[in-house]
């Protein structure tokens, strides 16, 4: 799951016009282009906002 820091990372990255990404996860990320940048970075904004989905269970006793 992606973090703001990883934003981050990728927004300073391309800022700075570096291909080489190192994420809070402590993975390494090069990237050949800009756009492939881009994409990455439109990924994990949409992860970091997307809603996890939660189930819950509510459960009713009664005495009769």
């Amino acid at each position: 799951m992606a973090t703001q820091a990883d934003v981050d990372a990728l927004v300073a990255a391309i800022a700075s016009n570096v291909s080489e990404v190192r994420f809070s996860d402590g993975r390494s990320v090069k990237y050949r282009t800009i756009g492939e940048m881009r994409d990455a970075l439109a990924i994990l904004r949409q992860e970091i906002t997307t809603v996890p989905f939660n189930r819950t269970t509510l459960t009713s006793f009664s005495r009769e």
